[in-house]
């Protein structure tokens, strides 16, 4: 091809340096910029797609769920109790695990139900005084970590 030469459809078009010795125009390495660019934006967006994945899916189970595995697993008035006050702990962030049963009274919720204190003094009395558990503790457990969960989510909710 030659400069006076017209231009038609399917002609190759290669650029070159006008005058030797020097790089070709910027302009010649756009696209190989913009795909470079473009493959790194992807690359990156996949690795924050895959961290973001890793980290929901590395999610610790929910309060609640734990303390009624816990229930499952030791139903006695002592697993009882560590299950509630790990719960407890777990959702009302003032209160630490392995808070006696009177400490709870004075540090947790006022909202907190006063079933919770009921059963955690007959829990109590059943572990120290050595009197015989009343029927269906880990049942009236259960209930309590239900209703809590359905409180606190709501309360959540609202905010």
């Amino acid at each position: 091809m030659t400069p006076d030469t017209p231009l038609r459809a399917g002609d190759a078009l290669t650029l070159t340096s006008p005058l030797p010795g020097f790089p070709p125009p910027v302009w010649s390495t756009i696209p190989f910029l913009l795909g470079v660019t473009a493959a790194l934006f992807f690359l990156g967006a996949a690795i924050v797609s895959a961290v973001a994945i890793r980290h929901y899916l590395r999610r610790p189970p929910a309060a609640a769920s734990l303390a009624l595995a816990a229930l499952e697993r030791d139903a006695s008035p002592a697993g009882i109790t560590r299950a509630l006050r790990d719960y407890l702990a777990r959702r009302v962030p003032a209160l630490r695990p392995g808070l006696t049963t009177v400490e709870l009274e004075r540090l947790a919720p006022a909202t907190l139900a006063p079933e919770w204190y009921v059963l955690l003094r007959e829990c109590d009395d059943a572990k120290f005084a050595g009197t015989a558990p009343a029927p269906g503790l880990a049942d009236r457990a259960r209930s309590l970590v239900a209703a809590a969960e359905t409180r606190f989510t709501e309360t959540a909710g609202r905010n």
